[in-house]
């Protein structure tokens, strides 16, 4: 198995499509990538027009018609066929016929897919609007220049012989138009009827930018500029004025216009492309994407930014924080676009996803919500709780745009950043027959994607913040297997020892896993593991509180805790209540459930059983008789720190077999 890498950067999520046997990959930063493949290495979506015309002169004895001539050139792929838009047109050449043409001046790409520069030339006496025509043969060899070193080249064809013509002219027949132009650089990116769809930016304002009146030229300092941005909207903090990124070079913009404003060395700014617009590919051609006024493949759809599109029921689904959009045609002059008013907006594209011809997407505020193509509803309301602990009403909403998804096994996976956390580190799993919700906390899960396997059996897989992929829910837990426990006999500021452990090494190691403190000094504390040997591990961030003899720690075992919502039992005079409720596991698990109960609005367990969970199955037939007396409201949990086995809760039920009555 070999090593692809996406030469996308470190840091910005990734959406991927596939089309016509190719990889598309786009993150909003960088460039849109490709991969055919073969080999391990991508290349760009489309090839940057050529920046300068060349220069045309007659040569020797050859086969040129007389008369004027003008000439443009294109950059291109071989390998794939992929080809850039043409340079700017030549000077004319009064070409005294039965010669050939010298072409110098050629620019080199930078790009380095390129392989060729194809060469177009007019008819004899045609304008400098075109058309132009091939001068190339079929086997790339004559009328190029078949490297990406070389500046010049010749010409040798006739009129007569001149046939393949390079883009098409309105229907005015007054304005050539090409297809070639490279997509716009953007977050999300969907297969749809035999096209690409393109949408979604994030506004880039890091570091300063040094603007001069007068100047096309802005040097940025503390920068994540990329060749990405070109095509993107430059603009200076207090300054209503947008300026299109017509180049970059390192940490240099070149603007399509002088700045207007104020000269300022250290100015606030920000770069960002149409939030609201979506871009379409042509029908079957992934690669073609025409940008002109009149045939540019693009439209705005919404009314603010685009956080997510997805093809659903034969149309594409647009979503916005306020709104779902409905966008149904196949071409440039059917397109239409229609707000679905009763349909919950969308926070993350990337929790998109359809099931059995329902579109489920997380929410700003509501959290899970399905949708049927008319309306949507949420689906959240049985993991939300008054406590506070869990649930979407607890979530990081600054960061709910990089939540992530995935429908595997009948199930709905969510991973989302809880409390202050940037990072998703919650995973909801939503049954969608039982319509049940399971969660898992203290967890590291930036993407979920379902692929095959080695053993061509399909799995989901889960990449963390660190660089690591993991399957999941396949009968084993959290990183590694078996799962480890026990009780440290020392540590460091960035070490936990046990001498008594038998830690693997084979391999990497257990590098990556997650390791708790769960009792002891340092209890509470997460982190991931660097390196270890077979008596100690090494975490890859510092411990607050260091290890000692005291602390007990699991490296490998599921974090996980349900707790219900307060239920209201009525006129308060209960006093002692025996219930019951059924737990399940997997069958191979072991460990044990704790199991606790809140009277009121008690906020420490005053009441708790252990529920040996290694057959799978348990039933808990009763639970002491909690203290408080008069209680009103009754609230449970379950939680472990050591099975290994995903625990799903089936369903729940308290029943009351006994009361004393005050």
């Amino acid at each position: 198995m070999g090593l692809l890498t996406s030469s996308l950067k470190a840091g910005y999520l990734a959406t991927h499509a596939v089309m016509n046997d190719l990889l598309f990959w786009v993150n909003g930063r960088d460039r849109n990538v490709k991969f055919n493949g073969e080999g391990a290495a991508v290349t760009n979506m489309g090839i940057r027009t050529p920046a300068t015309n060349c220069a045309i002169a007659d040569g020797a004895a050859g086969l040129v018609t007389a008369g004027n001539h003008y000439v443009v050139y294109t950059f291109y792929n071989q390998n794939d066929g992929t080809e850039s838009d043409p340079s700017p047109v030549s000077a004319v050449l009064n070409s005294a016929g039965t010669v050939k043409i010298d072409v110098s001046s050629v620019d080199v790409s930078s790009d380095t897919q390129t392989t060729h520069r194809l060469f177009y030339m007019t008819e004899a006496g045609g304008p400098d609007s075109g058309p132009f025509y091939a001068c190339f043969d079929e086997n790339y060899t004559t009328g190029c220049i078949a490297d990406n070193t070389s500046t010049t080249g010749t010409i040798d064809v006739s009129d007569d012989s001149l046939q393949m013509e390079l883009g098409e002219y309105d229907s005015d027949e007054t304005f050539m138009h090409y297809s070639f132009a490279v997509p716009p650089s953007c977050k999300f990116i969907t297969e749809h009827a035999g096209r690409l769809f393109l949408a979604g930016d994030d506004p880039m304002v890091l570091g300063t930018a040094s603007v001069i009146n007068g100047n096309t030229s802005v040097v940025l300092t503390g920068s994540d500029v990329t060749d990405g941005d070109i095509g993107k909207f430059f603009q200076v903090e207090g300054d209503e004025y947008l300026y299109t990124i017509t180049a970059v070079t390192g940490a240099t913009l070149t603007l399509h216009v002088a700045y207007k404003g104020t000269t300022d060395t250290a100015a606030s700014y920000t770069i960002v492309g149409d939030q609201r617009r979506l871009y379409y590919s042509n029908i079957e051609e992934p690669e073609e994407w025409p940008n002109d006024s009149e045939y540019g493949n693009s439209f705005i759809v919404t009314d603010t930014p685009i956080t997510g599109i997805v093809s659903f029921q034969g149309n594409i689904v647009v979503g916005e924080l306020g709104a779902l959009w409905i966008v149904a045609g196949s071409g440039r002059t059917s397109w239409q676009r229609r707000k679905m008013e009763i349909a919950l907006g969308c926070v993350s594209h990337y929790t998109m996803h359809e099931d059995k011809g329902l579109l489920y997407y997380l929410s700003p505020n509501r959290g899970l919500c399905v949708f049927n193509g008319q309306s949507s509803q949420t689906v959240s309301g049985n993991l939300q709780n008054d406590s506070g602990i869990f649930g979407f009403d607890g979530l990081n909403s600054k960061y709910l745009k990089y939540a992530y998804g995935a429908i595997f096994d009948g199930k709905y996976f969510l991973a989302v950043p809880y409390g202050d956390s940037t990072e998703n580190n919650h995973l909801y799993v939503y049954n969608l027959n039982t319509r049940n919700w399971m969660p898992y906390t203290d967890l590291n899960i930036r993407v979920l994607e379902i692929g095959l396997d080695a053993d061509e059996q399909y799995h989901l897989f889960a990449g963390d913040y660190d660089g690591f992929v993991y399957k999941l829910w396949t009968g084993t837990s959290d990183k590694i297997s078996p799962a480890y426990s026990g009780t440290a006999t020392g540590g460091t500021v960035d070490t936990l020892i046990d001498l008594g452990a038998s830690f693997s090494t084979l391999g990497s190691g257990i590098i990556g896993a997650r390791i708790e403190i769960v009792a002891g000094t340092g209890i509470g504390q997460v982190r991931y593991i660097s390196s270890n040997t077979a008596t100690m591990v090494e975490v890859s961030l510092d411990w607050l509180v260091t290890p000692d003899a005291t602390s007990v720690y699991t490296i490998g075992a599921i974090d996980f805790y349900w707790k219900s919502k307060r239920d209201d039992w009525g006129i308060p005079i209960i006093q002692k209540v025996y219930s019951h409720t059924q737990v399940a596991c997997a069958e191979q698990g072991s460990g044990t459930l704790k199991f606790d109960y809140f009277p009121d609005y008690a906020t420490i367990s005053e009441g708790q059983t252990d529920i040996d969970m290694t057959s799978g199955w348990r039933n808990i037939v009763s639970w002491q008789a909690y203290s408080r007396a008069r209680a009103k409201f009754m609230q449970v949990m379950f939680s472990n720190k050591e099975i290994e086995q995903p625990v799903e809760l089936l369903h729940y039920v308290v029943e009351a077999d006994k009361q004393d009555k005050i």
